[in-house]
């Protein structure tokens, strides 16, 4: 009779040790599938109306290029020459891509550096800011350097540089 109880007891805490290992396993896959979730929720898409604020841009197709005179001019930050090649929207990503040519006019080697470039428009208000990296440049040197951004920039007006 001892050895039934026994028997019985160790059946009553397998069955238990069953059950808890049951819930533990449901309740991480559960939060296995509500983290998947997020991860999609966060993962969505961002599409911009390009017919708004173009008046520094022009539309083709997806693309929001700007066209504005004052984005393509040249700026001088100390020995360094800054020239936006590139400022569009691609409204199939939801990114902005600005790309820049950097010359190094000094006499000394620069080395990699970050940019702030603040993008104002026709009010000199500031609609973004971003960083731009430059690799090093040797006395002369020019080298391109691109960024990507979430922000619709597309239609500045004008920008300003500023080193870190």
């Amino acid at each position: 009779m001892g050895e039934k109880k026994h028997n019985k007891k160790m059946i009553i805490a397998l069955v238990i040790t069953i059950l808890l290992m049951v819930i533990i396993i449901g309740i991480i896959m559960m939060l296995k599938k509500n983290n998947k979730e997020e991860i999609v929720i966060k993962d969505e898409k961002v599409e911009f109306d390009l017919k708004n604020n173009i008046n520094n841009a022009e539309i083709e197709g997806d693309i929001k290029k700007n066209i504005a005179e004052n984005v393509f001019q040249e700026k001088t930050v100390g020995d360094l020459k800054i020239k936006t090649k590139k400022l569009e929207l691609d409204n199939s990503t939801g990114m902005t891509t600005y790309t820049a040519s950097v010359t190094n006019n000094g006499n000394d080697l620069v080395e990699p550096i970050t940019m702030n470039i603040k993008f104002v428009n026709e009010d000199n208000n500031e609609i973004a800011s971003i960083s731009l990296s430059v690799e090093t440049l040797k006395k002369g040197e020019t080298k391109n350097a691109t960024t990507l951004s979430t922000f619709d920039i597309a239609n500045a007006y004008d920008y300003i540089v500023e080193i870190y």
